[in-house]
């Protein structure tokens, strides 16, 4: 525990913390702030406040915020949960919302995993498809 009172953990390899509730609650945008709070609940081991919060926001936003379900599922360290979400993100939003979830830290978790890989090459974004992508220009001088 940091002498700020906010709790630090590290569920997927990357430094987070537990933000205060007052932080929380002033987030104008429900998902997000049902994201957060289920977040911290699972940083705090609260996981059956965890639980339920998870599941409102998959009662309210299954099918409007899938990306956001995988992303508090990745953060509990549930690689087949988060590629369920992920995927069904993709069907109902397209490939195009693979793109930040390639580089979102909590999404490490997927790193090596075959399935993750054939989204990422389904979506056109495997490492190498990335890197045959020709970025030849010319910077002004």
């Amino acid at each position: 525990q940091a002498d700020d009172g906010i709790r630090y953990t590290s569920v997927t390899g990357v430094q987070t913390c537990a933000l205060p509730i007052y932080i929380i609650a002033g987030e104008p945008l429900e998902p997000l702030r049902l994201l957060a709070t289920a977040a911290r609940h699972h940083m705090l081991g609260n996981t059956a406040e965890a639980d339920k919060v998870l599941d409102m926001m998959i009662e309210k936003y299954s099918g409007k915020a899938d990306k956001l379900i995988a992303l508090a599922y990745a953060m509990r360290g549930a690689p087949d949960e988060t590629l369920k979400w992920l995927q069904s993100a993709v069907d109902s939003e397209g490939p195009q919302t693979l793109v930040a979830s390639w580089y979102t830290p909590s999404f490490n978790i997927l790193n090596g995993d075959p399935r993750w890989e054939r989204m990422l090459a389904d979506a056109g974004l495997s490492k190498q498809q990335l890197a045959a992508i020709d970025f030849d220009f010319t910077l002004p001088e």
